[in-house]
Order: structure tokens, then C-alpha cells, then sequence
């Protein structure tokens, strides 16, 4: 196959968090009558990206294959041995088995957000771009990934000072791949963040669409999953499940 554009889920935590307390990996809990995981899953596919892969970890599979039974969508898993290096690393093993694609809109998997923000990046970028938020409503900003220009260069990270907030879907050429041996040591650790900067300081051409305080949460923990079922991000869930609904996803 050659050309067009897949979708890309990174779930290769292991979520000790989640498992201590709850008994349950992130991506299956319950939040609206779908497992979490299933929310990414079905806007990638709800926005007519034409192949879904989500990339697991060994130890979080059996969990991914829960989760994805409650999803109307299609995906497919890819399993990864190494996630434990981080999600830079884990998306690097999911791009390379995407590589014939021109474009891959890359997907964190507990993130909670309505198919048209997929639709919204598809239709403004021309090529690789990340999605951020200038003005983020449902999330810990103090605790959220942070991009910004130095040196005419994006920088990308949670100690990043006064920068635009990181939505966590983005579209990427996967080329980038490429940059892996560059940006970690052999067998090192990777997160997205550190791969996206250190492509971009390599000459690796990112556009930024900004989301200006679009409906799209993260449940990174009990709280923020409690948030989404009957908090302050509730109205991310159900606007997320409604444009699914409207889909019959």
C-alpha cells in the first residue's frame, strides 16, 4: 500500500496507577458506556482515516484487546516488546510499521476528544503538524506537556515555560522514524516530546494547529477520569460521544 493517511494510538503504558487503584488498565475503564480506549479509536476511524493500529505493550495487551471489544470502530494491534522506553520510542515502532503511508495522525490513547478535532487537523495541515491549545479549559495546565518556539525551533516538554499546551493528536510524516537513532541512545528512553524536538532541531518541518480551547481531555489518572464521568470535563465526554453517536460509533 502507498500513500494516504492512517491512524496511530500509542497504549503501551502499563498504568501502574490505574491497576493499584481501580483493578484496571486505563484504556478499558468504563466512561459513557465505552471502554477509554475506545474514544481515540472510533474518532480516527469516525474521520475517515483509512487504517487504525494501536500500538501495546506486552504487559497492558490483554487489557487493549478488552478495550477494543467494546468499540464499533476497527483497529488493529501492534504489539511492542520495548514500550517501556516511552511513548517516543512506542510511536517510533508504530510509524515504521505505517511507513507506506504518506501521512499518520498519531493519537495518545487516553485522550478524550471529538472526531472533528481529528477532521479539524486533517483539513488545515498540509503536512506534519502537531495539535496544541492556547487556551486549554479541561486540563491541568501545570501538568501538561508544553510546546514553544526557541531558536526558531520547537521545544517540546513539561518544564517548556510559557507555551502553547500539547493536545496529544498530531499528524506526522513517518519519515520521523528515522530520526529515532538521532534522538535516543541505543535501548534508551524516548518520549514523544523529547523525539518531536529533537526532529525539529534536525530540520524536521512542523506545522502548529491550534485548537483555541477546543472539548478534549486526558485521563492520566483517577481524577481526571472522574473529571470526565462527572466533573469539570464532563462536557469532553459528551461531546465526544455525541458526534459518535451521530456516526453510529
Amino acid at each position: 500500500m502507498a500513500g494516504g493517511i492512517a491512524g496511530l494510538v500509542l497504549a503501551g503504558g502499563v498504568s501502574s496507577r490505574f491497576v493499584r487503584s481501580g483493578g484496571v488498565h486505563k484504556v478499558a475503564i468504563g466512561l459513557g458506556g465505552r471502554s477509554l480506549l475506545c474514544y481515540p479509536v472510533s474518532a480516527l476511524w469516525g474521520a475517515g482515516v483509512e487504517r487504525v493500529v494501536v500500538v501495546s505493550g506486552v504487559e497492558g495487551l490483554g487489557w487493549v484487546y478488552q478495550a477494543l471489544s467494546q468499540c464499533r470502530a476497527r483497529a488493529e494491534v501492534l504489539v511492542y516488546a520495548g514500550s517501556w522506553r516511552g511513548n517516543g520510542a512506542t510511536a517510533v515502532s508504530g510509524l515504521e510499521a505505517l511507513s507506506g503511508y504518506d501521512l499518520v495522525v498519531v493519537s495518545m490513547a487516553d485522550h478524550v476528544y471529538p472526531g472533528w478535532m481529528v477532521e479539524s487537523l486533517l483539513s488545515s495541515c498540509s503536512g506534519p503538524c502537531l495539535g496544541v491549545d492556547s487556551r486549554p479549559r479541561f486540563v491541568d495546565v501545570g501538568e501538561a506537556t508544553r510546546v514553544a518556539l526557541s531558536g526558531g525551533r520547537l521545544v517540546l516538554g513539561k518544564g517548556v515555560p510559557d507555551g502553547l499546551v500539547d493536545v496529544g493528536l498530531h499528524l506526522l510524516d513517518p519519515s520521523i522514524a528515522g530520526m529515532a537513532r538521532r534522538c535516543s541512545p541505543p535501548g534508551g528512553e524516548m518520549s514523544l516530546a523529547e523525539l518531536l524536538t529533537c526532529a525539529s532541531r534536525n530540520g524536521y518541518s512542523l506545522e502548529l494547529h491550534d485548537y483555541k480551547g477546543a472539548p478534549w481531555a486526558e485521563a492520566d489518572t483517577l481524577w481526571d477520569a472522574l473529571s470526565l464521568a462527572a466533573g469539570k470535563a464532563r462536557p469532553v465526554l459528551e461531546e465526544a460521544s455525541r458526534w459518535l453517536e451521530e456516526r453510529g460509533l
